[in-house]
């Protein structure tokens, strides 16, 4: 959520499973280490570059096999933009010298921090702020319903949309009173006043 906003209510939905998004950070990994390690053997490079393109590489293959092992907890995040952002640097230096594929990987590496942050929505006053990228922003008027009940909260949009998503904590019964009550007058209030 933006920092510089204050919401009167934030409901942090429950994790996605990053299987898929971490699967291409890793093989973009690999392929940037593979390139690299081809050039070294098939093409010359200064001593300088060598030991740096070493030195990367090792990096990420450290990276990718302490991943590897710290993926199996349960609970665990994984951010591939160090591991990315060292692919980059790879496709940069000789013998790539791919600039856009380098940018490409620098562009990758800030969005995947982006994609795995926890998705939240936010509510307040004058609209609903979902926190995906990039943030979607509605209005009270664009809603028939809100409720949050028994830990999953459900927006019913009136273009026949429905958004119902797991939170990602229990919610305790007053604060889901307090919470469809808000729902409730913003949506009578929008009803009162269109």
């Amino acid at each position: 959520m933006p920092a510089e906003k204050e919401y009167d209510f934030i409901v942090t939905l429950k994790r996605s499973i990053y299987k898929a998004l971490n699967l291409v950070s890793a093989l973009m990994c690999v392929l940037a280490v593979s390139v690299s390690v081809y050039g070294l053997i098939y093409t010359g490079t200064s001593a300088n570059a060598f030991y740096l393109i070493l030195l990367l590489d090792g990096f990420i293959i450290i990276f990718l096999l302490y991943s590897f092992f710290h993926n199996r907890k349960k609970d665990s995040i994984i951010i591939f933009r160090w591991a990315l952002t060292a692919g980059a640097v790879l496709w940069f230096l000789p013998p790539q010298n791919n600039l856009l594929i380098a940018l490409l990987y620098i562009v990758a590496s800030f969005i995947e921090r982006q994609l795995k942050l926890p998705q939240e929505i936010g509510f307040d006053k004058e609209e609903i702020v979902i926190n995906s990228f990039p943030p979607k922003h509605y209005q009270w008027q664009e809603i028939n319903n809100i409720v949050l009940k028994d830990n999953m909260v459900t927006v019913d949009f009136k273009n026949n949309k429905i958004l119902q998503k797991e939170t990602e904590s229990d919610v305790s019964s007053e604060t889901e009173k307090e919470f469809n009550a808000f729902c409730q007058e913003r949506l009578q209030y929008n009803k009162e006043h269109l």
